[in-house]
């Protein structure tokens, strides 16, 4: 599976929805996001991220199709089902 890497969680998650919050890690010289192949086998699950633009209005360029590449901070979704909730928290 191609994989795009993400930085690791925040030491503490944020308290008014207990989510953790990630973030894009700086892109390599070539341009391009960190990102590696690997097994299926090494993949838990799947995870639902909410863009996260703070007090400010979504942009309204930002779509479904387009937000994991204009968007650089996320929330993690351990809300998602009781297996997001009881790997991710």
């Amino acid at each position: 599976a191609y994989v795009e890497w993400f930085s690791t969680f925040k030491p503490q998650h944020e308290a008014n929805h207990d989510m953790y919050s990630i973030s894009v890690p700086p892109r390599h010289a070539n341009g391009m996001r960190p990102a590696s192949i690997i097994p299926l086998t090494d993949i838990r699950q799947t995870c639902q991220l909410f863009p996260n633009f703070g007090r400010a209005d979504v942009p309204a360029h930002w779509t479904s199709d387009t937000v994991l590449d204009v968007c650089n901070k996320f929330f993690v979704n351990n809300w998602s089902s009781i297996s997001a909730y009881q790997s991710i928290w």
